[in-house]
């Protein structure tokens, strides 16, 4: 991840911890930014590098190729994760148009979530336009541009 998105995504969580959002920031990259006021930081397993243009290159925090049983303990780590919580909003950072290398455990929480009872607001934080394959797309409730297009909580 180029650092200027990992400030963007630190920067759109505090935002909405400052409008009155309780935010917790699954956070799966080096450099973890600090919790604050209203906003908790829980650490995924650390990818090293990925690349949007590069769909299935995800570097593991040593540096070698990310495999199946990395992806897979990934995937769980972030299922516990949402398990454990009862959000009223789930906000993606561009997926399902350009963060596809993460599809792997995007999609099952996507569809953990859909089962839920409530269901959470799931919402993409995306300028993209791109074509999403439909059954991805269609769990996505709204596409925002900026944070900031978010009504309090």
């Amino acid at each position: 991840m180029a650092a200027g998105d990992a400030q963007r995504l630190a920067d759109t969580a505090r935002l909405l911890a400052g409008r009155g959002w309780q935010v917790l920031l699954a956070w799966g990259g080096e450099d973890m930014p600090a919790a604050g006021p209203g906003l908790q930081v829980a650490a995924l397993t650390p990818v090293a590098h990925w690349r949007a243009d590069q769909p299935g290159l995800i570097l593991d925090a040593g540096g070698g190729l990310a495999n199946h049983a990395w992806k897979k303990q990934r995937a769980a780590s972030l299922l516990a994760l949402f398990a454990q919580t009862r959000p009223a909003l789930l906000l993606l950072d561009r997926f399902p148009f350009t963060n596809q290398a993460f599809r792997y455990e995007l999609k099952p929480m996507l569809e953990m979530a859909c089962r839920r009872t409530p269901k959470p607001r799931i919402v993409s934080l995306s300028t993209g336009v791109a074509v999403a394959e439909p059954a991805i797309r269609g769990l996505i409730d709204q596409i925002i541009r900026e944070a900031a297009d978010l009504p309090g909580p």
